[in-house]
């Protein structure tokens, strides 16, 4: 694939976010809901909207966008037909009837101005054009593993390129700067070494956000971060400080020393130690200042099986137990089974790893976090240092068995809020949906390890939220906690 075919996919997810509004008109057409331009009836409220969208700064002159916005306010309230709604027996035109038609002729237009800047040769008549729009949008979608293979194998020169194309819309004023963004995450966040020497052109425009685009980077891009720390202020001294600590290197760990010895004079503007900050890049520093990392680079995905066939990598999840919990009385579940998984999955730095997990899946949404004692054989107990004030379990967490991809996954895949739709997986960096929040061990006192995270929004139904999986192989103890929107 080359950088400019990626680029389109890329604009063509980018105009998926205006899915909802295409959907609704589609719907409004299919059902003969959209006036005539002839019908004499629906002229004067045209005039209205359009002299309302003039009052407002967003003046529209397309008729048929106008004529779409007309059935909006009646389409919300259920009414047929929806432009019946504006007659003065049902309200009328009113003053938030306009609004809610305005906001959605808005948004199309803005749809249709970036499907004709982006995809050349669409048609001139409004309508056939938003369909041509939906089916670039349609061609776009692909899974998470495509998608993350897509950008994973693209030559480097290609990379180059494309982030070059990304770059060019943080600069050019008639380009979504967020498209620029999107494509760089993905293309920090998916390949092995990350953006490289573009970080530069990153850290020359200001750009700081999402801070995962500094992974990895050089040392004196580091060492200018730090400059840029000791004179920022607000947000930005956050961005900054999770921009240095996704460097991941040697100037970071020092700096990070330093402020912990050294409490700069803006570390009191801050709501946790400078070097909490590093959790979000998977790594921290021990009692001597050393680094630690806080991840396996060993990442799987823990996919939705295909079908119901059995599978040699079949990991059974949120499976209830006799055992009950001491808080709320609901069954403790393993949040996870590894047990019968190939031992090459668990060796190296998860090797004393926990092979199943122990938690109460109602407590762990609800209090810091479920911890437990493990032990070799995979048995698990409630440990006391679990807190929570829980005295009734509310169910509602099925079980469901996945399956591990044996293909890796990049380690950093899910380093941005909702850059894969699943993020269930063993391994890699955990997606967090809030800040990080790394367990301290209860008994050593320590950051706990990552071992995996079971994305609730795979499941059918959809769920909320995402369960994280921890261990502290010194203590044989696991946690598991849990973050929504």
């Amino acid at each position: 694939m080359t950088a400019n075919e990626l680029f389109l996919k890329h604009a063509a997810k980018h105009l998926a976010q205006y899915g909802g509004n295409l959907r609704l008109l589609r719907e409004a057409v299919e059902n003969g809901d959209v006036p005539d331009a002839a019908d004499e009836i629906v002229r004067p409220y045209v005039q209205q909207l359009k002299r309302h969208m003039g009052i407002s700064g967003e003046s529209e002159e397309d008729g048929f966008l106008l004529r779409f916005g007309l059935v909006v306010p009646g389409r919300i309230r259920g009414i047929r037909p929806p432009v019946a709604v504006l007659t003065p027996e049902r309200g009328g035109f009113s003053q938030q009837r306009l609004e809610q038609a305005a906001a959605q002729v808005n948004r199309l237009r803005i749809a249709l101005q970036l499907g004709r800047h982006f995809f050349g040769g669409l048609s001139t008549d409004t309508l056939t054009a938003f369909r041509e729009i939906s089916a670039y949008v349609q061609a776009a979608t692909s899974s998470d593993d495509a998608w993350v293979e897509i950008h994973a194998s693209l030559p480097d020169t290609e990379a180059r390129a494309l982030a070059g194309r990304a770059i060019g819309c943080l600069d050019a004023p008639d380009e979504p700067q967020q498209l620029g963004i999107d494509i760089l995450g993905c293309l920090a966040n998916y390949r092995q070494h990350g953006l490289g020497d573009r970080i530069a052109d990153l850290l020359q425009r200001d750009v700081f956000w999402p801070s995962s685009l500094y992974r990895d980077a050089r040392d004196e891009i580091a060492a200018a971060l730090v400059q840029r720390i000791d004179e920022a202020n607000g947000l930005q001294l956050n961005h900054l400080l999770l921009a240095l600590a996704w460097t991941r290197g040697e100037p970071a760990r020092r700096a990070f020393v330093e402020w912990r010895n050294d409490p700069p004079h803006w570390a009191s503007r801050l709501h946790v130690p400078a070097e909490d900050y590093l959790h979000h890049a998977g790594w921290t520093l021990d009692a001597n200042g050393q680094r630690r990392d806080l991840i396996s680079v060993s990442c799987q995905r823990i996919a939705l099986r295909a079908n119901d066939s059995p599978t040699r990598l079949a990991v059974p999840c949120r499976t209830e137990t006799e055992k009950r919990c001491p808080a709320c009385g609901g069954p403790l579940a393993w949040l996870f089974d590894f047990a019968n998984l190939p031992g090459q999955f668990f060796s190296g730095d998860r090797a004393v790893a926990p092979r199943r997990i122990l938690c109460c899946l109602h407590c762990a949404s609800s209090c810091p976090a479920v911890f437990s004692r493990y032990q070799s054989n995979g048995t698990a107990d409630w440990h006391p240092a679990t807190k929570s004030d829980e005295t009734s379990n509310l169910g509602g967490r099925p079980p469901t068995v996945r399956e591990l991809v044996a293909s890796p996954q990049p380690t950093f895949a899910a380093a941005e809020p909702f850059g894969v739709e699943d993020a269930t997986a063993l391994g890699g960096v955990p997606m967090w949906v809030q800040d990080a929040d790394y367990p301290h061990c209860p008994d050593c006192q320590n950051v706990m390890s990552f071992l995996a995270q079971f994305d609730n929004g795979s499941m059918t139904p959809c769920e909320e939220g995402v369960y994280y999986a921890f261990f502290c192989a010194a203590c044989r103890v696991a946690a598991v906690n849990y973050q929504q929107t």
